[in-house]
């Protein structure tokens, strides 16, 4: 009986080996054992050389003074001049490791962001601010160190920018800018402002006073505020107390058209809306405000305080639908003669229809008339007919076509 084959089982010796890398060849005769290919003694190695002095004559590498004095650059010719700059360690045995390529390439990398510093520091004169003197850093006045290092001037570069670019925290003679406003005004500055308004005499204490300006600087004058007394903006055309002007100071000048009014009104209304709520709860004054753009399709915004809702509500919904009405008129129009011009033609498409209802009314009562007319003439004739001469020749008695005629349910009178 033949004997069933044995399956054949991998063995380690069936695996492939991995490959084992090949030892880099080294130069004998050069001091150092360096490798072949960057060896003065292969065809290779010669190439090396000559891409790597062609770097080395590229790169000129200047040193911490050089860079801040401004003085002409020298190139580096081994990795010891990179350490002389302090820009590699001293001990730089290890450099010897790395592939001559690599320190080619970072020689030549270095260099290049040296010269890129080298021309874009300003001179030496303008590093030092003339208000400043150098001040010494507390890190360095420890006992240790105070000895042994000498203390580190911080000098702020601030000459080298334009004058408004300055810090008001880094320049203390500088003055202070004014509180950014966003949007309208500051609503607590501007209640106060109009409280103190009233009071010409009242000192300003809400604002800190700023420094006067240095020597020289171009500080620009803001001039006189704004108030009751100076009110060199003019005042709010279109306010009235009653029948009379009031005299609302500006406290800014008028701005021009904006280019996108749609926008601009839907970012300014919402905060009018805000400040009149606000206004309302602390008066519990009567206030309905509407407003809309003149954009078409756009609704009206319109917003009333709790008093005026609770006491008057339906008064202000008479005003509120006079007001749409009256805007969606001037939308169609545009201006004011046209709208008086529309108001006109409506009125007398209104006056012509109430003319043609009455012509329609006329014309209907004209035809009843005549057919009446025509009745009353058929009896006649037929009166006529039946009244002739007897045999006798006396003529019979037409009293009765006199009642007819006279009579008020035949006879109608024609319309005016």
């Amino acid at each position: 009986m033949a004997r069933p084959k044995r399956k054949k089982v991998a063995t380690t010796s069936s695996q492939p080996q991995p490959k084992k890398p090949k030892k880099s060849k080294t130069c004998q005769e050069c001091p150092g054992a360096p490798e072949i290919t960057s060896c003065v003694h292969s065809s290779r190695g010669h190439d090396f050389q000559a891409s790597r002095a062609e770097l080395l004559s590229m790169a000129r590498i200047p040193s911490a003074d050089a860079a801040l004095q401004a003085s002409p650059v020298h190139p580096p010719s081994s990795p010891a001049s990179l350490a002389s700059v302090g820009l590699l360690p001293l001990k730089s045995s290890s450099l010897h490791c790395l592939h001559p390529l690599l320190v080619g390439f970072f020689i030549a990398l270095i260099s290049d962001v040296i010269r890129q510093i080298h021309l874009q520091l300003p001179p030496l004169q303008l590093l030092c601010h003339p208000h400043h003197s150098p001040v010494i850093d507390p890190r360095l006045m420890t006992s240790g160190s105070a000895k042994s290092a000498p203390p580190r001037a911080i000098i702020p570069i601030t000459s080298a920018l334009p004058p408004n670019a300055i810090n008001p925290a880094i320049d203390p003679q500088s003055p202070q800018p004014d509180q950014e406003k966003q949007g309208l005004d500051d609503d607590d500055v501007e209640h106060e402002d109009q409280a103190r308004d009233s009071s010409p005499d009242s000192p300003d204490e809400s604002r800190p006073s700023s420094p006067p300006a240095a020597s020289g600087s171009a500080a620009k004058s803001t001039g006189p505020r704004v108030s009751a007394t100076n009110a060199r903006h003019g005042y709010v055309d279109g306010a009235m107390r009653d029948k009379q002007d009031a005299k609302i100071f500006r406290r800014k000048a008028l701005p021009s058209e904006s280019n996108d009014p749609v926008r601009r009104f839907n970012k300014l209304l919402p905060d009018i809306i805000s400040r009149c709520e606000r206004l309302g709860a602390e008066t519990g004054c009567w206030l309905v405000l509407t407003a809309t753009n003149r954009a078409q399709g756009s609704g009206v915004l319109h917003y009333m305080t709790p008093p005026m809702r609770k006491d008057g509500l339906p008064q202000a919904l008479t005003m509120l639908n006079t007001f749409k009405s009256t805007t969606a008129a001037l939308k169609l129009a545009r201006c004011q003669q046209a709208f008086v011009i529309s108001q006109s033609y409506v009125a007398l498409q209104r006056e012509k229809e109430e003319a043609d209802s009455a012509h329609e009314q006329a014309r209907v009562d004209l035809a009843a008339s005549q057919s009446t007319i025509a009745l009353q003439a058929e009896l006649i004739e037929r009166l006529r007919g039946n009244c002739g001469p007897d045999s006798e020749g006396v003529d019979v008695d037409t009293s009765n076509r006199d009642l007819v005629l006279a009579d008020p349910s035949i006879m109608l009178t024609p319309p005016v």
